[in-house]
């Protein structure tokens, strides 16, 4: 029977999640007057909030749920200004928001010029490290107990999404969910991968399984960690990848290989660069989105071997439980927005 209830036709509060439940990771501003409140910051968006409370004349703020993304956040700031060599200043603010019988919450706000937002943008939109919706409608929640926030848009007749989340999840409570989920990953590569030669010596454990909140984070640290390690090397993509991975490789480091086709005949053209210039990493993915093209791994794997880079594979189109990538790759990511989920009511990635 096909579900009659009204959905609204307006705005809740500020749009209509895509399908229509809290935290839906698809959204829609559907009124004109939603899309001016969202860029002018109006006060039902936290961030509005922020900028009232800690903001001076001309600011805009972007919010972290870390000192380490915040910070992330400054030193990006600091090494693109939009004139060079001019450095943006950028004010790091830490908002412990708590009401009574209530675990504290921590929000991170990065403050700056409002002419450098769309240089702040960027970052928060190839790196993945904002906070999340869940993150913001719990503090949110806070500052209502506080009587800081006020919420003076009602919802509509009829517009009341589904919402099965606890309000406030205890730091222990997510502890233990953090490391349920690791053993199960671990468990689901080992029992999905067959006991052949090949995958000797790839055997997963719980301690070799990380969580990230979104996909772009988990790229973005996997290549962090890299460029610690060989600052001066160039990266190589493999294949038609993402637009925000390519984003990543070509604004933090020395520079990038891009093969588009992912093809034998690019593998050559890689082994001809590999005889005179060393990379540090070559990501693709396999199969690819949207083309659902699979790359030659095991002679990327001979090539990685023999000219010591790591090889990073995107598996979110097959995902770890139905493609055997493993063994050629160094660390393999999977979304688990569509892979744990059935609501689409979650973000979330995961190495291993």
């Amino acid at each position: 029977m096909p579900n009659t209830e009204h959905m609204p036709t307006g705005s809740d509060v500020l749009g209509i999640p895509i399908p229509f439940i809290a935290h839906a990771i698809s959204v829609s501003l559907p009124t004109w007057d939603d899309n001016v409140a969202y860029v002018e910051r109006d006060q039902r968006v936290l961030a509005g909030i922020c900028e009232t409370k800690f903001g001076q004349p001309g600011e805009k703020c972007f919010l972290f749920p870390s000192a380490y993304t915040a910070d992330a956040f400054h030193q990006f700031m600091i090494n693109h200004p939009s004139v060079p060599p001019s450095p943006i200043p950028v004010r790091i603010v830490e908002y412990a928001i708590s009401a009574k019988g209530e675990d504290p919450l921590a929000l991170h706000i990065a403050l700056f010029q409002a002419d450098a937002f769309s240089l702040g943008k960027e970052f928060w939109q190839h790196t993945g490290l904002g906070i999340s919706s869940r993150f913001a409608s719990t503090a949110l929640n806070l500052l209502a107990q506080n009587s800081e926030y006020t919420q003076t848009h009602k919802p509509q007749h009829g517009s009341k999404s589904e919402n099965t989340d606890k309000p406030h999840v205890c730091k222990g409570d997510a502890t233990l969910a953090k490391a349920t989920l690791r053993q199960r990953i671990a468990g689901m590569i080992i029992e999905d991968s067959p006991p052949t030669p090949e995958i000797q010596g790839t055997a997963v454990s719980e301690d070799d399984v990380f969580l990230f909140p979104t996909g772009m984070a988990a790229i973005w640290t996997s290549y962090q960690l890299l460029l610690a390690a060989r600052p001066q090397l160039m990266s190589a993509c493999f294949g038609f990848s993402y637009t925000d991975t390519l984003k990543i490789l070509g604004k933090w480091g020395p520079g990038y290989h891009f093969f588009a086709e992912g093809t034998d005949d690019e593998i050559d053209t890689l082994e001809w660069i590999l005889q005179s210039k060393s990379i540090s990493v070559l990501y693709t993915e396999s199969p690819s989105n949207p083309l659902l093209r699979s790359v030659n791994l095991p002679r990327l794997r001979k090539l990685a071997d023999q000219h010591n880079f790591v090889i990073v594979v995107d598996a979110t189109i097959g995902t770890f439980s139905n493609i055997q990538v493993l063994p050629y790759a160094d660390i393999v990511i999977t979304s688990l927005s569509g892979y744990f989920s059935g609501k689409a009511n979650v973000t979330g990635e995961v190495w291993s």
